[in-house]
């Protein structure tokens, strides 16, 4: 599938590229420059010197008049400065049929780490957009502390160049694509051995703009259009750049201003089929340039526009289509009669229906349907055939109505099994029924234009480059036009599996052609994700791979299965990816994985595939299930690897509910991953397929009940013990009880800051969004506290969330003020708390003592907690410091417990036992239940065999309490107490709150509460 050039050994010290700045004058070029650029239209941007920075692809789309084939010379310069791992670069020419004329890979430099002083942003746009607003707003000067811009993004040209030279074959006059993906660190030239007309397209990112590349572009306008919509975002003040667009008459319809970071325009043209003028202008390095609801190709000049408009193609119809194989489909579609949709078939024979039969299922799994499923099935297709719509006058032309929302793929279920009580087996008028469908989905399917944006704001089926209303929306960043280059979860191509279903009956009822142009489809979105970085959402990763394996099964291409490997191998090699935060914290020194940093994408050091730079139960164990299909396919050993290093860590960070080893992993376990309402469904299942879980380091443990264990779960071994995974998660056992503390990456604030103020054609970003995925507030907490407290023969006693503040062992308050002038829905912006910060954390292994320390943004006040882990007991102390006047409406020590069948007993000033608090409401559902401050010295939280932990405090305090929170029935419930603490102080006060956690196996009695409380040596 691929060819390769060798890899050119290069220099990594920065005094060489100093030397190499020195020996080249500043703006002055060695490259050749080809006698015909400049005097045949189109060739402006060709040449070695004429450099083109990927945000990750790189379209060039040139218009051959010839088609007799032409060598092309490619070279790549690394500023290895921005993303680190190794990463190759991808070419990838497809010619005028929709075909793959050469498919190369140019292997990384070597250099997998540059000088993180010149690491001033991040290769992700709107990480990026929130990362320099952030620091605009609070780091000295707006700019990241101890951050510069590297001197290379003025001058790439005197980095060191590689070269590709690839011979394209002749295939026929058109337009040819020449994908190039890359990396934000890569500049590209290209240059072909005869002038050919050529124009640029960024992909499904934005095009960054180097110096006056665009004083003058062209852009073509297809006569679908609707608005366009244009964005150009900066990188450092002062803002400067600007963008006019001008129609086809010369008349100046839209301007930018560049007031803050983002300066747009939306105009509507009065046609289409046009050209227009795109004039950008700015005096910094560059700046990106997103345009939505056209294609983004732009070109040197006004014939050139004409030449490739656009890289589409509008037909009689007036459809815009941007591929040879959707033509092909398209006329397919446009030959058929109604008469190719008439059935005549007898009726099904129920009583010949086996007890079951078994379907290729969606994303690779088995669907096995019983007799009475299958009588049901056959029962369905009159109905499922009356809805769809044949009309081809109508807009929903092969649509079926909302009734039958999945009828093609059950169509394509009967027309694929084979068997005698089955009349419509291998059935030429299904077979074209549900392509007739399926190519709503392949004429969008499209690796050169995200044709649809999903999730953007202007609706869910919005597209980037195809005709879209946009409708900016203050607040609201994603309304605006712009580009991301977000991978989608695959499901893009899940329509695939009606081709899986059909295989073996399509020749019989579509022409040849079509069938190859509906295969082609599939293989060309595969193209476009042969060399996709996903990152920050690993769990798109994953998806998309199983997505590659169910085109696989359709296409039987076996370069798939090639990629499939090769994609495996990388998001399964631990920290080959990097580190996504530009910034230093106390923890990222720690990790065994990472470039110099730890790692926060791919596999971290602990073991588990990122969410948010976080470990998130629901994303890694989908990751799992998914690669647990492609391990099937594959048996690649890195997965295995992988799922030994992680399911230590899942093993150790789950609990038992009732303190006994679990029936059922997923009813009867916990972990502090489950207090979000998505979570709970995937943190608690395994994905493990059952011939690998043998393999795998507590694998068998969760097949619940099945077999005899070979070790015990974590929380449950004998005696004592104190592990530590990377740095990041503390793990303590004595026979009294196991905890967990955590002390590793914490979702730094820049990442939810994401509110943006839009108005007067500007946007810039103004305050923080709420964390999403069930969690409240402005980020997941991550706490560094107590995450739980387990003990034998009951399970858990203290539990809290990484979610949520209110359920995690930290301490949070309000202000009298909001923090930012805007924020998101579920956003409190009055509130601080030390969960929202980055602390340092230090952990003494034999010592057994844990120490966290900080200071809370947004407020003066910074705080120590020591956690000291004896035989019995752990011991609690937390100081707080004013580090200036300090002013809050209140502030609280936040002490969460696990609230599912427990009994709270409490003691009052004198440690006497003062009755029982009602912790969970009539119908255990967390309603109705009495929220008043609860004054105590002392509670006990056991089962009803009396096991459990008292939390005993220095003195009595009244407590305010939190409503039960439990997402669903089947998951955890928790509450907590929160301590008040002083909320006014004069700087360099300082308050001490201390608290003893004793875990016990019987039922403690108020005397032996008080001996707890008085044994000052433990």
């Amino acid at each position: 599938m691929f060819g390769n050039h060798a890899t050119i050994p290069l220099a990594s010290t920065v005094a060489l590229l100093a030397a190499l700045q020195l020996s080249v004058p500043n703006g002055a070029c060695a490259e050749t420059v080809p006698e015909w650029r400049g005097q045949v239209p189109g060739t402006a941007y060709l040449g070695r010197d004429v450099l083109w920075r990927p945000r990750e692809w790189l379209i060039f789309h040139m218009q051959d008049q010839k088609g007799t084939g032409f060598r092309l010379n490619i070279t790549v310069r690394d500023m290895n400065v921005y993303m680190q791992g190794p990463r190759p670069v991808l070419v990838w020419i497809v010619g005028p049929r929709s075909n793959t004329l050469v498919r190369e890979i140019l292997p990384d430099d070597g250099i997998v780490s540059g000088n993180e002083r010149y690491r001033d942003g991040i290769y992700d746009e709107f990480a990026d957009f929130r990362y320099r607003e952030w620091h605009r707003l609070h780091s000295p000067g707006g700019y990241p502390p101890g951050k510069a811009r590297s001197p290379l993004l003025d001058s790439p040209e005197v980095l060191p160049a590689r070269e590709m030279n690839v011979q394209v074959p002749a295939a026929g006059k058109g337009l040819y694509r020449v994908v190039i993906i890359a990396s934000w660190d890569h500049w590209i030239s290209i240059t072909p051995d005869r002038p050919i007309a050529t124009g640029v397209h960024p992909g499904p990112g934005p095009l960054y703009v180097h110096g006056d590349r665009f004083r003058d572009a062209y852009l073509y306008v297809p006569p679908n259009v609707q608005d366009i919509g244009i964005s150009i975002t900066e990188e450092i003040q002062p803002f400067n750049w600007r963008v006019q667009l001008q129609d086809e008459n010369g008349k100046v319809v839209g301007r930018t201003h560049p007031r803050t970071f983002l300066s747009y325009l939306v105009h509507t043209p009065e046609q289409g089929d046009v050209i227009y003028r795109l004039r950008v202008r700015g005096d910094t390095a560059g700046a990106c340039l997103h345009i939505r609801g056209v294609p983004e190709v732009l070109c040197p000049d006004r014939a050139s526009a004409e030449l490739v408009r656009g890289g589409c193609e509008v037909d009689e119809k007036g459809r815009v289509t941007f591929h040879q194989v959707q033509r092909v489909l398209n006329a397919w579609a446009d030959s058929l009669r109604p008469e190719d949709f008439v059935l005549d078939v007898p009726a099904p024979n129920y009583d010949e229906l086996p007890e079951q039969a078994e379907f290729v299922g969606g994303r690779l799994r088995p669907a096995r349907r019983s007799r009475e499923e299958l009588r049901k099935l056959l029962e369905s297709i009159p109905e499922i055939l009356a809805s769809q719509d044949l009309d081809p006058t109508s807009p929903m032309y092969g649509r079926f109505s909302e009734s039958s929302p999945g009828g093609a793929g059950q169509l394509a279920q009967v027309v694929g099994w084979n068997h005698p009580a089955n009349p419509y087996y291998g059935h030429a008028a299904l077979v074209r029924r549900v392509l007739l469908l399926r190519l709503y989905d392949l004429r969008k399917l499209s690796p050169f234009f995200w044709y649809i944006a999903a999730g953007a704001r202007t609706g869910s089926s919005a597209p980037y480059d195809g005709p879209a209303t946009i409708a900016p929306q203050d607040g609201d960043l994603l309304s605006l036009p712009l580009r991301s280059g977000w991978y989608s979860l695959g499901k893009g191509s899940r329509h695939s599996l009606s081709g899986v279903l059909m295989k073996d009956v399509l020749a019989g009822a579509l022409p040849e052609e079509v069938i190859a142009a509906w295969k082609q489809c599939l293989d060309l979105w595969i193209g476009g994700r042969s060399m996709m970085h996903c990152g920050e959402v690993m769990n798109q990763w994953a998806y998309s791979l199983v997505y590659f394996l169910q085109v696989y099964q359709f296409t039987e291409n076996p370069d798939i299965l090639q990629l499939v490997r090769e994609h495996s191998l990388r998001m399964t090699t631990p920290g080959t990816m990097g580190r996504l935060s530009p910034d230093a914290t106390p923890y990222s020194g720690k990790s065994s994985v990472g470039y110099g940093r730890a790692a926060d994408l791919g596999i971290t050091g602990a073991g588990y595939l990122p969410e948010a730079m976080g470990f998130d139960g629901e994303y890694t164990i989908e990751q799992v299930v998914n690669m647990g299909k492609v391990w099937r396919e594959i048996q690649e050993p890195s997965i295995v690897d992988w799922w030994n290093k992680f399911y230590y860590l899942k093993t150790h960070v789950t609990l038992p509910k009732r303190g006994v080893f679990p029936t059922s992993t997923f009813n009867d376990t916990c972990s502090p991953t489950d207090f979000n309402f998505r979570t709970r469904h995937y943190t608690h299942k395994t994905g493990l397929p059952d011939e690998a879980r043998d393999l795998v380091v507590y694998g068998d443990l969760w097949r619940g009940s099945e077999g005899e264990p070979k070790r015990p779960w974590p929380c449950l071994e004998e005696g004592s013990f104190t592990r530590v995974i990377d740095n990041m998660f503390f793990l303590i056992k004595t026979p009294a009880y196991y905890s967990i503390c955590y002390g590793g990456h914490v979702n730094p604030d820049w990442s939810n800051f994401n509110v943006a103020e839009v108005a007067d054609g500007s946007a810039q970003l103004v305050g923080y969004t709420g964390q999403g995925y069930g969690g409240n507030q402005r980020k997941a907490a991550k706490p560094g506290g107590l995450s739980a407290v387990f003990v034998p023969e009951c399970g858990p006693t203290i539990l809290g969330s990484n979610s949520d503040i209110w359920y995690s062992n930290v301490i949070w308050g309000r202000r009298h003020t909001p923090i930012c002038p805007k924020w998101g829905d579920n956003v409190d912006p009055t509130i601080v708390s030390s969960g929202f910060t980055t602390p340092h954390v230090t952990f003494d292994q034999e010592g057994r003592v844990y120490r966290k320390t900080g200071k809370l943004t947004y407020a003066p006040l910074a705080y120590t907690r020591t956690i000291s882990f004896r035989d019995d007991r752990i011991v609690v102390n937390l100081e707080i410091v004013a580090t200036d006047d300090l002013d809050l409406a209140e502030l609280y020590e936040c002490i969460p417990y696990f609230a599912d069948n427990r009994t709270v007993r409490i003691f009052d000033a004198e440690l006497r036992e003062g009755g029982e608090l009602e912790i969970m409401g009539p119908q255990g559902n967390g309603q109705d239940v009495n929220m008043d401050p609860v004054i105590f010295r002392a509670f006990d939280l056991s089962t009803a065999s009396g096991a459990g932990s008292t939390v005993i405090f220095d003195r009595e305090y009244t407590f305010d309490q939190t409503e039960p929170l439990r997402y669903r029935s089947v998951a955890s419930a928790t509450r907590s107490f929160n301590l008040p603490l002083p909320h006014q102080m004069k700087a360099g006060q300082r308050h001490e709150v201390s608290y003893i956690i004793y875990s016990h196996a019987q039922p403690v009695s108020a005397e032996q509460v008080r001996r707890v409380a008085a044994d000052k040596g433990n």
